[in-house]
């Protein structure tokens, strides 16, 4: 796994206010397990690795800019995707980055593991 996975893993896990623990890498999946603050309980995840460096870059940049801008309740994004769209687009963003970014994340799912069985998932949505 490279530094770039292991940041954007870090970012989207802190949406959910949870902290990230790298288990190790198996047929090009990350295994690890997520911890949240005061609570004994942990997840575990499977993540398998379908994006490019570029677009773990933008992912990284929106889970990050979501964060900074308390967009987020829960597991959905509080404003529509029009709005983020437009938002990142005044900030700066270019139109490919804003674009990958946000497909990236809806397209997004990393899986729990509870007893070496993928039962639910971790996902933003609007």
């Amino acid at each position: 796994m490279n530094l770039i996975e292991h940041i954007f893993l870090d970012s989207f896990f802190s949406l959910f206010e949870a902290k990230t623990e790298i288990i190790k890498i198996e047929n090009n999946a990350v295994l690890g397990t997520v911890s949240w603050e005061n609570e004994e309980d942990t997840q575990d995840f499977k993540w398998s690795k379908p994006f490019d460096d570029d677009t773990l870059i933008a992912l990284t940049d929106l889970c990050v800019y979501l964060l900074k801008n308390e967009l987020l309740v829960g597991d959905r994004i509080r404003i529509m995707e029009e709005l983020l769209f437009e938002r990142l687009k005044n900030v700066g963003w270019p139109i490919n980055k804003v674009k990958k970014a946000i497909d990236a994340l809806m397209s997004l799912e990393i899986k729990m593991l509870d007893e070496g069985k993928e039962t639910d998932s971790f996902f933003i949505h609007f």
